[in-house]
């Protein structure tokens, strides 16, 4: 078991309704390999809107796994971790679809400096397995609001 944390700095979120399909750089999602299963730790969204701007962000699953992502290789928080088998991205060539199902969690915050960090209690960690959809990549975005944040999706590769 290795930790490992997938960033995404100063990105605009758009508010996506569930069955949407995000443009680029407008979300953030991380995904895992045939092989591999993720369970998310923690996650951070900290605001960085020049002005009063309330993000409602949400963690949600993809009923279409994002085609042909630029894949971002997620940091190893122990540098004698193997190579993350798991991706985190923000852009591919044809997007995800976000699942039409509930949310796995709605954050609100002020993006003119607010934060917001969940950490998951032992055994309430968030999962994703075997790269299908539904339940291979999950995404972070907004619901309603557009101010800029920067993000992190701290996960355990089992």
């Amino acid at each position: 078991m290795a930790f490992f944390v997938h960033g995404a700095a100063g990105w605009t979120p758009v508010a996506h309704a569930d069955g949407a399909s995000p443009a680029n750089n407008t979300y953030q999602a991380v995904r895992t390999e045939t092989t591999s299963t993720l369970r998310i730790v923690e996650f951070f969204i900290g605001g960085e809107a020049t002005a009063s701007t309330v993000n409602r962000m949400s963690l949600r699953r993809l009923s279409t796994n994002g085609a042909t992502p630029t894949n971002q290789v997620p940091a190893a928080l122990n540098p004698l971790s193997a190579a993350s088998g798991s991706q985190g991205y923000v852009a591919a060539t044809t997007g995800p679809t976000i699942a039409s199902t509930q949310h796995l969690g709605n954050f609100a915050l002020n993006t003119f400096g607010g934060v917001v960090r969940w950490v998951a209690a032992p055994g309430e960690e968030i999962w994703a397995t075997a790269d299908a959809a539904p339940n291979g990549e999950v995404c972070l975005d907004s619901i309603s609001g557009t101010g800029v944040v920067s993000t992190d999706i701290k996960f355990e590769e089992i």
